[in-house]
Order: structure tokens, then C-alpha cells, then sequence
């Protein structure tokens, strides 16, 4: 379990859209990110490959894809 000086973590995925050839990224908890498109498509290959580290060390959440 995280202790105090550990950023709660998100349970629920942002919302992508597309706007103005820019990828948005906003959550209701006050995450919002503006990307370029290569931008967007490098983090989502390094987000797929940190789950997958996070789920072979026992991570939570597998089961919210």
C-alpha cells in the first residue's frame, strides 16, 4: 500500500479525444495533457509496456482493461 508522500493513483482511464490534429488526455481528477499525435503513440507503447512490468509484479487493476 502506498504511504503518505505516494500521488493517489488513477482507478479510471482518461478520456482521449482528438482536437485541432492534437490528442487531449483529461480525467475528472484534474489530469489534462495536450499531445502531439507522435507524442501520443510513444506514451501509449510505453504505458502498455509498464503495465504489463506492473502486472507481473502483482500490480492492481488487471482486470479494468
Amino acid at each position: 500500500m502506498p504511504g503518505p508522500d505516494v500521488p493517489k493513483a488513477l482507478t479510471e482511464a482518461p478520456t482521449a479525444t482528438v482536437a485541432e490534429g492534437f490528442v487531449l488526455l483529461d480525467h475528472p481528477d484534474g489530469l489534462a495533457l495536450t499531445l502531439t499525435p507522435g507524442v501520443a503513440a510513444e506514451t501509449g507503447h510505453r504505458l502498455i509496456a509498464a503495465a504489463s512490468e506492473a502486472l507481473e509484479q502483482g500490480g492492481i487493476g488487471g482486470d479494468e482493461t
